[in-house]
This record gives structure tokens, C-alpha cells and sequence, in this order.
């Protein structure tokens, strides 16, 4: 169980896989942009990936012409070296302890209480969901604005 939510940098988007199955807060990795970048690009599956232009997020094109702004897994080419993969947020189920502490019941005695939170990032357009939440999670959320949002709900609760 995930004590923090965080997010971290890696060196080479095949570290994502592995890093999402190993660290169990990690919800969000920054691939480094190589000085000498290919023409192409892998994505993980299990990922959602965003993919910038010039640091302007492109939108993928659908082969139905529809567009979309979380990229699908698999290799994508030929594309200029200044497009590139800017963050891939997992799409794991993520499971958080989240200790209550000293909560007082109606009859006046205090409880200990040992609660987990299993929750995901939505976004997946295959399950009827809005890929634009991938994009509020990554750049107005955030990782740590999550755990900060779930810390503040208990607080909430271990005051009533």
C-alpha cells in the first residue's frame, strides 16, 4: 500500500513499466528529453502518455479522424525530434493507507481506524471516459494535490 503519492523523472520511457509495478505511490513519470532525439517513440502499455510540440501538447489523430490528447501504447514514427513523450501517468489501480487516528464515536470513545483507498486515474476512452482528466491530473492536480485533497477529506472526518 502507498503511504505518498508522488511523481518522479526517468531516463528512458522503457523504465516506465517497471517503475509503475515496483513503487506503489508513483503516479506520474517525466521521461528526460534526450539532447539527440530519434524520429520515433515508444509508449508503454498500461500508461497514459502526453505527448508535447515545441512544449505545446499535441493531441493524437485517431484513423478515424476524431482526436484525442492521452496517446495509445505502441510505436509511433516517423515524427520530428522536437515531438516528444512529456508524461506518462499510470492507469494502475493504486491502493493508500490512510490512518484515522483517535476518532471519537457517538458514545464518546475514541477509535483507531485503519482505512484503504483503492482508486485510479480516469481517463481511459475505451471505458467511456474523458482522456482530458489525464491532462487536469498531470498539469492542475498534480500528484501530491491528490494525496493533499485525500489528506484533507480525513482530517475532516477525525474533526467530526
Amino acid at each position: 500500500m502507498a503511504q505518498n503519492l508522488y511523481s518522479d523523472e526517468i531516463s528512458s520511457l522503457s523504465e516506465a513499466t517497471d517503475r509503475f509495478s515496483t513503487e506503489k505511490g508513483l503516479l506520474l513519470l517525466r521521461p528526460h528529453r534526450p539532447c539527440c532525439s530519434s524520429l520515433h517513440f515508444t509508449i508503454p502499455s498500461g500508461c497514459y502518455a502526453l505527448v508535447t510540440r515545441h512544449g505545446a501538447d499535441e493531441e493524437y489523430i485517431q484513423p478515424d479522424g476524431s482526436k484525442s490528447i492521452v496517446w495509445p501504447p505502441g510505436l509511433h514514427f516517423p515524427h520530428p525530434p522536437w515531438v516528444h513523450v512529456s508524461n506518462l501517468v499510470t492507469m494502475q489501480t493504486i491502493v493508500m493507507d490512510l490512518p484515522v487516528k483517535a476518532c471519537k464515536t457517538k458514545d464518546n470513545v475514541t477509535v483507531n481506524i485503519d482505512v484503504a483507498l483503492a482508486f485510479r486515474i480516469m481517463g481511459d476512452p475505451d471505458l467511456g471516459e474523458d482522456p482530458n482528466l489525464v491532462r487536469i491530473f498531470v498539469y492542475e492536480l498534480t500528484p501530491r494535490g491528490l494525496e493533499q485533497q485525500l489528506r484533507d477529506a480525513q482530517d475532516e472526518v477525525e474533526d467530526e
